[in-house]
C-alpha cells in the first residue's frame, strides 16, 4: 500500500534525490517514490511546483526529456 509522506519528509526525499543523482524528470522522481511505496502529498507534479516556488529547486521543460527536468535551485553565496 502506497503511503502519503508529509510535507517535510517529501522535501527531505526529494532534495536527497536530487544531491545524489542530479537532475532528474518528474517522472523518474514518481518512479522513485512508487520504488518505496511512498507518494508526494497532491503529487509529485504539484509538490516540485511548490518546492520551485519555495526556491528549493528549479525545472525546466525539455524537449528531449518529454516533460520537466527538476534539479535543486543553486545558491550563489557572496563573494563568488
Amino acid at each position: 500500500m502506497v503511503e502519503e509522506m508529509s510535507e517535510a519528509e517529501a522535501k527531505t526525499f526529494i532534495v536527497a534525490l536530487l544531491s545524489e543523482r542530479g537532475s532528474m524528470t518528474t517522472r523518474d522522481i514518481e518512479a522513485e517514490t512508487q520504488r518505496v511505496d511512498r507518494r508526494c502529498p497532491d503529487g509529485a507534479v504539484k509538490f516540485l511546483m511548490h518546492l520551485r516556488s519555495d526556491g528549493i529547486v528549479e525545472g525546466d521543460i525539455s524537449l528531449e526529456a518529454g516533460g520537466w527536468v527538476w534539479r535543486l535551485k543553486r545558491v550563489v553565496s557572496e563573494g563568488t
